[in-house]
């Protein structure tokens, strides 16, 4: 990929392909090449990457946990607060939540969040998680929206909000 000055003295990229034609010899007989304008993919290409940038930042600066799911429920991103709270890093992938819930709040939240996926509806419910690095059990709200896809997907967005004060206050 190249930029080539047009007659209006714009330049554009290019991807350039160019293949040999050879004879029976295996001589190289003539060059057939192409050139595909592609400044308008670049441009796309660029947005993209500049609005999931933006989207990693807000959701970075949350002081909540920020995920989304797949159309099967499967947790697909964590915001760096995730991963700080699980101890991992986003190389390792995405840490599993069941394993933190408490033990008596799994089969609700397995039921509950089923049920959404599967209706596609809001999903919100309050649990206890426990932070890997004290071991502590800490109140959190569960909240996700369906987005709804083109070809009949969805996507999921959420959040874990801390509520240790407010029901420590309760």
């Amino acid at each position: 990929e190249f930029p080539l000055k047009g007659a209006d003295g714009i330049y554009r990229w290019f991807l350039t392909r160019v293949s040999p034609l050879r004879t029976a010899e295996g001589d190289v007989w003539r060059w057939f090449g192409t050139n595909t304008d592609v400044t308008d993919l670049r441009l796309a290409q660029e947005a993209l990457k500049k609005s999931e940038t933006q989207f990693r930042h807000l959701a970075d600066s949350m002081p909540q946990i920020v995920w989304t799911a797949d159309d099967s429920g499967r947790w697909t991103y964590s915001n760096q607060r995730w991963y700080q709270h699980c101890g991992a890093t986003e190389a390792a992938g995405v840490p599993e939540l069941l394993p933190l819930l408490h033990p008596a709040d799994t089969e609700k939240w397995t039921k509950t969040w089923s049920t959404a996926v599967q209706q596609r509806n809001r999903f919100e419910l309050e649990c206890r998680m426990r932070d890997p690095q004290t071991g502590d059990y800490r109140w959190q709200l569960a909240r996700a929206v369906p987005v709804e896809l083109e070809h009949s997907r969805t996507q999921w967005y959420g959040t874990l909000t801390d509520l240790e004060e407010q029901k420590a206050a309760e």
